[in-house]
């Protein structure tokens, strides 16, 4: 397993460095987002990286190709980046318990002792997008698009069910409150609004149907 860490405090991430080795993993360290660091974190099964770091080198950061991204720092840090953080970061406030921080990256210890590589993750088109939840907004690279309170609320209950399909039962009665099964045909409307808006305007498939049950993300 090849894991790159970024981050300016030297202090904190030899620990890491100390830490997650002990595991069997392969560990670099870089204190800017540099060429080097960015083909290093690439090639990585994961990347993490300092609030400092991705505050300074957001876009750059957002547009990467990486298989996992880790990002920690202060509560302060963190707050302020809060509507620049793409949904498919997993975020870490410091300070934090460095065994749940391992187990984030270590499914099974006993496969990471024996340096098994695992798959390789292919990033779901939803984990770039960048979601401002107090204006309803979805960000995309460089392009914003603003959405109704319902449309959010039905995007935001796909991702947060990222890889299982949500019902259209489920999500008429989540978001609408709707208890009657032939009250569903509205979420199929909103589904198409969130496609014309998000999946055409960005040019990527974000939402996926199933047939006859309903709605999902797919996880990659």
């Amino acid at each position: 397993m090849k894991i790159t860490i970024i981050t300016k405090d030297a202090v904190f991430s030899r620990m890491l460095f100390w830490d997650i080795s002990l595991f069997g993993a392969q560990v670099t360290v870089f204190e800017e987002l540099s060429e080097e660091a960015a083909k290093d974190a690439f090639d990585a099964d994961f990347a993490v990286i300092g609030a400092e770091i991705f505050d300074y080198y957001t876009e750059e950061i957002s547009n990467l190709e990486l298989t996992q991204i880790i990002l920690f720092g202060y509560k302060s840090e963190l707050s302020r980046l809060e509507t620049k953080i793409p949904s498919g970061f997993r975020v870490f406030e410091r300070p934090f318990c460095v065994q749940e921080f391992l187990g984030t990256i270590f499914e099974r210890a006993d496969e990471a002792l024996l340096g098994v590589r695992p798959a390789k993750r292919r990033k779901s088109a939803a984990d770039s997008l960048i979601l401002g939840e107090k204006n309803h907004t979805v960000s995309y690279r460089k392009e914003t698009v603003e959405l109704t309170q319902r449309e959010f609320a039905l995007l935001l209950l796909l991702i947060k069910n990222k890889g299982q399909t949500v019902t259209r039962a489920q999500a008429a009665k989540e978001v609408w409150g709707k208890e009657e099964e032939g009250e569903t045909n509205v979420v199929d409307v909103y589904v198409r609004y969130l496609r014309e808006k998000l999946d055409e305007r960005f040019g990527i498939k974000i939402i996926s149907t199933v047939r006859g049950v309903g709605y999902t993300i797919k996880a990659e």
